[in-house]
């Protein structure tokens, strides 16, 4: 199959959210930003209605408010509890860096912007705070060569 420029073969959401090999996508960091507001809305439902997790049901508003930033061009990538945000689609194949940034959700309903070089920078309940303050750090930071940025190694 021959792509062009941009162009991604990937599923195709049908009604009952099961997927139609062999659609494409023109924008597949649009793509991948849909992706993530389902899985986040999903997971936020869960939280609310489930005994078994501790994390808060505020992802969707923390993808909502970061899809709609200037981190929007990159791809994003999400842990059980954090977000951080990827230069390429498939950043563990070397195909992109992650931002030495990342928010994570903690118990207290809080939103945590962290860097690998200074760790903790803010803890806020507001997801647009939360993202403002990825977004300057992300414009500040620079990545070293073949280094990536792991929240769930930091402690």
């Amino acid at each position: 199959m021959q792509r062009s420029r941009g162009t991604v073969p990937v599923g195709r959401q049908t009604g009952e959210g099961n997927l139609d090999a062999g659609s494409e996508i023109d924008d597949p960091i649009a793509a991948a930003w849909d992706f993530q507001a389902r899985a986040a809305e999903a997971w936020d439902e869960r939280s609310r209605t489930s005994t078994s997790t501790w994390v808060p049901p505020i992802r969707r508003a923390l993808v909502d408010r970061a899809r709609n930033s200037t981190l929007g061009r990159f791809y994003p990538v999400t842990s059980h509890t954090a977000l951080t945000f990827s230069t390429g689609p498939r950043h563990w194949l070397g195909e992109g860096e992650v931002l030495p940034v990342a928010i994570e959700l903690v118990p207290e309903g809080l939103y945590v912007v962290r860097t690998r070089s200074v760790g903790t920078v803010l803890e806020t309940a507001d997801a647009d705070e939360a993202v403002t303050e990825a977004e300057r750090l992300a414009e500040r930071l620079t990545l070293p060569a073949g280094d990536s940025f792991r929240p769930w190694l930091h402690s």
